[in-house]
Protein backbone atom coordinates (compact mmCIF):
# COMPACT_ATOMS: atom_id res chain seq x y z
CA UNK A 1 0.00 0.00 0.00
CA UNK A 2 1.38 3.42 -0.96
CA UNK A 3 1.45 6.44 1.30
CA UNK A 4 -0.40 9.48 -0.05
CA UNK A 5 0.60 12.97 1.06
CA UNK A 6 -1.89 15.77 1.44
CA UNK A 7 -1.42 18.80 -0.80
CA UNK A 8 -0.21 20.79 2.22
CA UNK A 9 2.42 18.14 2.97
CA UNK A 10 3.53 18.02 -0.67
CA UNK A 11 3.87 21.81 -0.73
CA UNK A 12 5.87 21.81 2.51
CA UNK A 13 8.25 19.14 1.18
CA UNK A 14 8.77 20.96 -2.13
CA UNK A 15 9.28 24.30 -0.37
CA UNK A 16 11.87 22.78 1.99
CA UNK A 17 13.93 21.41 -0.91
CA UNK A 18 13.46 24.50 -3.11
CA UNK A 19 14.59 26.87 -0.36
CA UNK A 20 17.86 24.94 -0.09
CA UNK A 21 18.65 25.99 -3.68
CA UNK A 22 18.43 29.76 -3.02
CA UNK A 23 21.62 31.24 -4.47
CA UNK A 24 22.81 27.78 -5.49
CA UNK A 25 23.56 26.31 -8.90
CA UNK A 26 22.60 23.70 -11.44
CA UNK A 27 25.67 21.76 -12.57
CA UNK A 28 25.44 19.63 -15.70
CA UNK A 29 28.03 16.86 -15.72
CA UNK A 30 29.39 14.10 -17.92
CA UNK A 31 29.62 10.45 -16.89
CA UNK A 32 32.94 11.05 -15.10
CA UNK A 33 31.48 13.94 -13.01
CA UNK A 34 33.32 16.64 -14.98
CA UNK A 35 31.34 19.88 -15.25
CA UNK A 36 29.93 20.41 -18.73
CA UNK A 37 27.91 23.56 -17.89
CA UNK A 38 26.94 25.41 -14.74
CA UNK A 39 24.27 28.01 -14.15
CA UNK A 40 23.22 29.97 -11.08
CA UNK A 41 19.84 29.83 -9.39
CA UNK A 42 18.36 33.17 -8.31
CA UNK A 43 18.80 34.29 -4.70
CA UNK A 44 15.11 33.35 -4.32
CA UNK A 45 15.37 30.26 -6.52
CA UNK A 46 11.71 29.16 -6.44
CA UNK A 47 8.35 30.63 -5.44
CA UNK A 48 6.11 28.89 -2.92
CA UNK A 49 4.81 25.52 -4.10
CA UNK A 50 1.22 25.03 -5.22
CA UNK A 51 -0.36 21.62 -5.72
CA UNK A 52 2.96 19.98 -4.83
CA UNK A 53 5.03 21.72 -7.51
CA UNK A 54 7.09 24.85 -8.17
CA UNK A 55 9.00 26.26 -11.16
CA UNK A 56 12.36 28.04 -10.93
CA UNK A 57 12.53 31.82 -10.81
CA UNK A 58 14.88 33.65 -13.15
CA UNK A 59 14.41 31.49 -16.23
CA UNK A 60 16.09 30.89 -18.50
CA UNK A 61 19.03 29.64 -16.46
CA UNK A 62 22.10 30.15 -18.65
CA UNK A 63 25.77 29.32 -18.93
CA UNK A 64 27.16 31.54 -21.69
CA UNK A 65 30.60 29.93 -21.69
CA UNK A 66 30.06 26.20 -21.15
CA UNK A 67 33.06 23.97 -20.52
CA UNK A 68 31.62 21.51 -23.03
CA UNK A 69 31.29 17.74 -23.17
CA UNK A 70 28.56 15.13 -23.22
CA UNK A 71 25.90 15.76 -20.58
CA UNK A 72 24.61 12.69 -18.75
CA UNK A 73 23.54 13.94 -15.31
CA UNK A 74 22.97 17.04 -13.24
CA UNK A 75 23.47 18.14 -9.66
CA UNK A 76 21.30 20.80 -8.02
CA UNK A 77 23.46 22.47 -5.37
CA UNK A 78 22.97 24.89 -2.51
CA UNK A 79 24.90 28.15 -2.08
CA UNK A 80 27.71 26.26 -0.30
CA UNK A 81 28.05 23.98 -3.37
CA UNK A 82 26.64 20.93 -1.54
CA UNK A 83 24.40 18.66 -3.58
CA UNK A 84 20.70 18.85 -2.71
CA UNK A 85 19.55 16.37 -5.38
CA UNK A 86 20.65 14.99 -8.73
CA UNK A 87 19.12 13.48 -11.83
CA UNK A 88 19.70 12.22 -15.34
CA UNK A 89 20.15 14.28 -18.51
CA UNK A 90 18.97 13.11 -21.91
CA UNK A 91 18.12 14.67 -25.25
CA UNK A 92 14.55 15.92 -25.68
CA UNK A 93 12.14 12.98 -25.64
CA UNK A 94 14.70 10.69 -23.97
CA UNK A 95 12.90 10.62 -20.62
CA UNK A 96 15.66 12.19 -18.51
CA UNK A 97 14.96 14.21 -15.41
CA UNK A 98 16.44 17.14 -17.38
CA UNK A 99 16.05 17.14 -21.15
CA UNK A 100 18.29 19.20 -23.43
CA UNK A 101 17.95 19.74 -27.17
CA UNK A 102 21.30 17.92 -27.43
CA UNK A 103 23.49 16.26 -24.83
CA UNK A 104 26.59 17.26 -26.81
CA UNK A 105 27.65 20.70 -25.59
CA UNK A 106 30.43 22.56 -27.35
CA UNK A 107 33.11 24.37 -25.37
CA UNK A 108 32.26 28.07 -25.12
CA UNK A 109 28.66 27.56 -26.21
CA UNK A 110 25.56 28.87 -24.44
CA UNK A 111 23.36 26.42 -22.57
CA UNK A 112 19.85 27.58 -21.62
CA UNK A 113 17.40 25.87 -19.31
CA UNK A 114 13.92 27.22 -20.04
CA UNK A 115 11.98 25.07 -17.57
CA UNK A 116 13.02 23.57 -14.23
CA UNK A 117 10.40 22.25 -11.81
CA UNK A 118 10.43 20.49 -8.48
CA UNK A 119 7.41 18.38 -7.63
CA UNK A 120 6.29 15.90 -5.03
CA UNK A 121 3.95 13.13 -6.21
Amino acid sequence: MAITLSTAAKNAAVDAVATMLDGGSLVIQDASNATVAQMAFAADAFPAAANGSTSANGLPLQDTNAAGGTASKFSARDSANSEVFNGTVTATGGGGDLELSSTTIGAGSTVSITSFDISMP
